[in-house]
């Protein structure tokens, strides 16, 4: 988990929560959302909730941190998609209303130049958390919209009305990952909550979501 000093190891199990590893200086605040790449690395970025020079950051457990982007917004949705042996990191910057594809060599750790995948201020609002699909299309919430988009290799292709303005985060789940659960937030962020605020939804959107990667924490862990 990305906790206010640092990446912890919580075991809701045994009631622990151990600190795995400090923040680095230059990240310049505490990390927002995080997911793990196919290597087992984790892949986070700032969270900064009014523009500030945020960053985007890789975590290994022998090598520690490395910065892979700077600067950047907001960090949300961190999803690593692979294609024919290239592999591509995804995050949205909220406070861009954007969502970008930076072509990434998890072994650098390095990225190169992003490119834009999703305007989100055309559907009304800005990405939030995401995830992919077995087809390797990524899905993404849209806070303040209301909203679920895809986006798949030629660009957008569905967007989902949902009963609630501001989803929060999506993943796949389920026996057979073919139900979509998203979460929604509580709090009132300006346009009202709605009966449904705070709630966990399942639907079923007709393709199947991919295994999880497990971000590797070091021998034995």
């Amino acid at each position: 988990m990305c906790l206010a000093d640092g990446l912890h190891v919580v075991d809701p199990d045994a009631r622990s929560c151990d600190l795995l590893a400090a923040y680095p200086h230059e990240l310049g605040a505490r990390a927002n959302d995080a997911n793990a790449d196919n290597a087992g690395n984790l892949v986070t970025g700032t969270l900064n909730l009014t523009p500030g020079p945020g960053s985007l950051w890789h975590f290994s457990a022998d090598g520690g941190w490395t910065q892979l982007y700077a600067p950047f917004g907001n960090a949300n949705g961190p999803v690593v998609l692979e294609a024919e042996g290239i592999e591509t990191l995804v995050f949205g910057d909220t406070l861009a209303r954007k969502m970008y594809g930076f072509p990434y060599d998890p072994a650098g750790p390095s990225v190169s130049a992003p490119a834009l995948m999703l305007d989100h201020a055309g559907l009304g609002g800005a990405p939030d958390g995401a995830t992919a699909d077995a087809e390797g299309a990524v899905w993404t919430a849209v806070v303040r919209g209301g909203k679920l988009a895809r986006v798949a290799a030629a660009g957008l292709d569905r967007v989902l009305d949902l009963p609630v303005i501001n989803p929060s985060d999506v993943t796949f789940g389920g026996a057979g990952l073919d139900r979509l659960f998203v979460t929604l937030i509580a709090v009132d962020l300006g346009a009202g909550t709605g009966e449904l605020a705070g709630a966990l939804l399942a639907l079923d959107v007709g393709v199947k979501g991919r295994p999880e990667a497990r971000v590797r924490f070091g021998e034995g862990r």
